[in-house]
């Protein structure tokens, strides 16, 4: 796409989501913001043009092609986390919250770096005495530097966010018929992969793109959350059992 074709693109909005809708990979979205930063230098002398086109590349830097193959495949909804309690309250929590671009916490460069950050596997039941199911958020995690599956996934997701990654989300399913959360990421070539998040290790495991609801891995994914979305992927379960005994789950087609 040469400079010509990205004004076109970027100055027409129908198109413009056109393109949107086209983004298949980090790589594709790198490349046209690229040519839409030459295209900005090249209009010094038509600053009317030059402004216009400086708002859409600022759009453009915010799109997220995981998101935009998401959106293409499934149902998007709203996920109420229901256990957490605060002086006998209780304090109901979408769980797109627990994912937090939060500065207290460290800003570490690379996947391999937050993968590798250890946090000891501690079940809710042996840290809570007894409490099945209680979700840190990524604050307390890092601080205990402790938690079970769900803590692990979405202190690494937060963890990835504060470093400008952001194609690294959360799916809520199963691991070998074990309720299980965990990490995954789409790469600069549109390739996605599960990342283990409980054993300290940055081990990507391939997957297919049409095999995201039946993985053929020993994972199977029911739901998948980013801090804007949550996207129903099965959402007949979730950690084996049938969301309405213990979540609150609403669907909306967005």
């Amino acid at each position: 796409m040469n400079i010509r074709e990205s004004l076109a693109r970027i100055l027409y909005p129908d198109v413009f989501n056109e393109l949107n809708k086209s983004m298949e990979s980090i790589h594709d979205l790198n490349v046209g913001i690229s040519q839409l930063n030459n295209a900005v230098e090249s209009l010094k002398d038509c600053p009317s043009e030059r402004d216009k086109l400086k708002t859409q590349l600022e759009n453009l830097k915010n799109i997220s092609p995981f998101e935009t193959y998401l959106d293409a495949k499934f149902p998007t909804g709203t996920f109420v986390y229901t256990k957490r309690w605060i002086k006998g309250a209780p304090v109901p929590m979408d769980i797109r919250d627990f994912i937090q671009e939060d500065w207290t916490l460290p800003t570490l460069k690379t996947l391999g770096e937050i993968f590798m950050t250890r946090i000891n596997y501690v079940t809710d039941s042996f840290a809570y005495n007894g409490i099945l199911d209680w979700w840190q958020v990524p604050q307390e995690t890092f601080a205990l530097a402790g938690g079970d599956c769900e803590d692990s996934a979405t202190l690494r997701a937060s963890l990835a966010l504060r470093a400008g990654i952001k194609n690294v989300f959360c799916a809520l399913g199963m691991w070998n018929g074990v309720g299980h959360c965990f990490n995954i990421y789409m790469n600069e070539e549109g390739n996605i992969y599960i990342l283990e998040n409980t054993i300290n290790k940055y081990a990507p495991l391939p997957l297919l793109k049409d095999k995201l609801k039946d993985t053929g891995t020993g994972y199977k994914i029911n739901y998948i959350f980013n801090k804007n979305k949550v996207w129903i992927v099965d959402g007949s379960t979730v950690f084996g059992v049938p969301v309405q005994k213990e979540f609150n789950i609403r669907k909306v087609r967005k």
